[in-house]
C-alpha cells in the first residue's frame, strides 16, 4: 500500500470522527436550546406585559392630571364664595353696631335690614354651582375611562388568551404566533391610544364650558348679593339723613312754640313715624276740645 492511499485512508478516518463530533455538538445544542428559548420568549413577553402596564398607567395620570387642573379652576370659585360670605358678614356686623347707637339708628337699620340676602343661602348657593360642575367631570370622563378600561381588559383577557393557544402550537410555530400576537396588540394599542386622545380633547372642551357655567352662576349671586347690600346700606343711610333733618326742624319748631308758649304739646316716639305715609298719631283726633296750637315733641 502506498503511501498516498495510507494518507487518504487517515484522512477518511478523520474526517469522519469530525463529522461524528459535529453531529453530537448540534444535537447537544438543539437538546440544550429548547429552555433556552422558552426562557428568552418568557422574558420577552414580560418586557412587554411591563409595557403595557406603563400604557395604563399614563392613562391614570392623564386622568389626574386632568382632575387637578380642573380641581384648581373650581378652587377659584370657591374663593369667590369665601369673599362673599366675609363681605356679607362685615356688613351684619357693621348694621349690629349702627342699631345701638341711637333708637333713630335701630329704626332705620330695622326698616331695611331684612332685604340683606341670608349669608347661608348665598354661599349654599354657590356651593351648588361648584358641586353641580364636579359632578359633570365624571360625565366628561366617562368615555376616555371607558377606553381605558377597554384597553387592560383587552390585554388581561385577549392578549393573554391568545399566547396561551401560540404555546399549545409547535415549536417552530409557536414564536411566530407569539410575536404576531405581540404585532396586533401594538396595532390595537396604537388605535386605543388615538381614539384616547380624541376623546380627551372632548373632555376638556367640555369641562372648560362647566368651569364657565359654574362661574356665571356663581357671579350672578355674588353680583345679586353685594349690590342688595350696596342698596340696603344707601337706603338706611337715606333713612338717617331724613329722620336727622326732621329732628332738627322739629327741635327748631319746638323752640319756637315754646317762646310763643304752646301748652298742647304732644310727645311722639321715633318709631311712631311711619315713614309710608304723611300722618302721625294724633291724640286730638274725634275730640271735642279746641286748641290754638299743637305741639309734637319727640322723644
Amino acid at each position: 500500500m502506498s503511501s498516498i492511499e495510507i494518507l487518504l485512508i487517515v484522512t477518511a478516518i478523520v474526517l469522519t470522527i469530525e463529522a461524528v463530533v459535529m453531529e453530537m455538538d448540534i444535537f447537544l445544542e438543539s437538546k440544550d436550546s429548547r429552555p433556552s428559548e422558552i426562557s428568552n420568549i418568557g422574558n420577552y413577553l414580560n418586557a412587554y406585559r411591563r409595557q403595557n402596564m406603563k400604557h395604563i398607567e399614563k392613562y391614570d395620570t392623564t386622568f389626574d392630571k386632568f382632575a387637578m387642573l380642573y380641581e384648581n379652576q373650581l378652587q377659584t370659585i370657591q374663593m369667590q364664595n369665601d369673599l362673599l360670605r366675609d363681605h356679607m358678614q362685615q356688613t351684619e356686623d357693621e348694621l349690629d353696631l349702627l342699631e345701638l347707637i341711637s333708637d333713630m339708628n335701630k329704626l332705620c337699620v330695622s326698616k331695611y335690614r331684612n332685604y340683606i340676602p341670608v349669608i347661608s343661602v348665598a354661599v349654599e348657593g354657590i356651593t351648588t354651582c361648584i358641586t353641580k360642575a364636579k359632578e359633570r367631570l365624571n360625565t366628561a370622563l366617562a368615555t376616555p375611562k371607558q377606553i381605558r378600561d377597554n384597553l387592560q381588559a383587552y390585554y388581561k383577557s385577549t392578549f393573554e388568551s391568545n399566547i396561551r393557544n401560540c404555546n399549545k402550537t409547535k415549536n417552530d410555530s409557536s414564536l411566530f404566533c407569539i410575536t404576531q400576537e405581540v404585532t396586533n396588540s401594538r396595532g390595537f394599542t396604537n388605535n386605543n391610544k388615538h381614539k384616547f386622545d380624541t376623546e380627551m380633547d372632548v373632555a376638556l372642551f367640555q369641562a372648560n364650558a362647566q368651569v364657565k357655567t359654574a362661574s356665571d352662576c356663581s357671579f350672578q349671586i355674588y353680583y345679586n348679593c353685594t349690590t342688595a347690600t350696596a342698596e340696603v346700606k344707601s337706603n338706611i343711610g337715606r333713612c338717617l339723613q331724613i329722620l336727622g333733618s326732621e329732628r332738627n326742624s322739629s327741635s327748631e319748631f319746638a323752640l319756637k312754640s315754646e317762646s310763643s308758649s304752646c301748652d298742647n304739646i304732644q310727645a311722639v316716639t321715633a318709631n311712631a313715624f311711619d315713614f309710608s305715609t304723611i300722618s302721625v298719631p294724633n291724640s286730638l283726633y274725634r275730640s271735642n276740645r279746641t286748641v290754638n296750637c299743637l305741639l309734637l315733641k319727640v322723644v
